[in-house]
């Protein structure tokens, strides 16, 4: 695959910038995520913007990089990098905990199994339609099953922690192809309720990264 073009992210950026603004605020924050790589002037490009800080997870190997680090471009524009979660990086908060929720038994185990079926992130296949059904609870919208968070809790907190430079890690709610779950506020309060050790903040990309920049050594 290949990268999109500088001159593609800027035409895109002014687009944003002027859709954005026709409902009062512009979000300064770069978000990156399914890209399968960066070009070389990313960080020139969005600090042209005004944004300094970006949010992203491939194009660059775990072993490269921490999560926090400083992203360069070779006029030598610095900006703040952040290199999401190696296992499930733009949907952890789902995948470790909110998609928990909807299942009765303990055999769901976190993870994307594409080729089984699990409902909602598997391709559809003509031929096994119906075969993701039989996981969920008829009622799944509403079902809040809590026996299999604790678990998500220990696996979440690996997952974010394990590259991580500042005690502010981002836990992404949904992906590109799921609509915000009814679940959500029920596992942050129980987060809080059930974990001594963290405190669990619905928040939003620009708060999270001030904290983060505060933080970053």
């Amino acid at each position: 695959m290949n990268t999109i073009s500088g001159e593609a992210l800027d035409r895109n950026l002014l687009r944003g910038h002027k859709r954005a603004g026709e409902f009062g605020r512009i979000m300064k924050i770069g978000h990156t995520p399914t890209s399968d790589g960066q070009i070389s002037q990313i960080a020139q490009i969005y600090a042209g913007f005004g944004i300094d800080g970006m949010m992203f997870y491939r194009g660059i190997s775990r072993d490269a990089c921490d999560t926090e680090y400083i992203l360069e471009a070779p006029a030598g524009t610095q900006i703040l990098g952040l290199h999401l979660s190696a296992e499930f990086s733009r949907a952890s908060f789902w995948i470790h905990l909110a998609r928990m929720t909807l299942y009765e038994n303990s055999f769901y185990d976190g993870y994307y199994r594409w080729t089984i079926g699990r409902l909602p992130c598997r391709r559809y296949d003509a031929m096994a339609g119906d075969l993701d059904y039989h996981l969920l609870k008829p009622t799944s919208l509403q079902y809040f099953n809590t026996n299999l968070l604790d678990e998500g809790l220990k696996r979440i907190k690996k997952d974010l922690g394990a590259d991580a430079t500042t005690p502010n890690l981002i836990a992404m709610d949904g992906m590109d192809s799921l609509f915000p779950h009814p679940n959500t506020v029920k596992v942050i309060n129980y987060c809080n309720e059930h974990d001594d050790e963290a405190v669990f903040i619905h928040s939003n990309f620009p708060e999270a990264i001030e904290k983060i920049k505060k933080a970053v050594k």
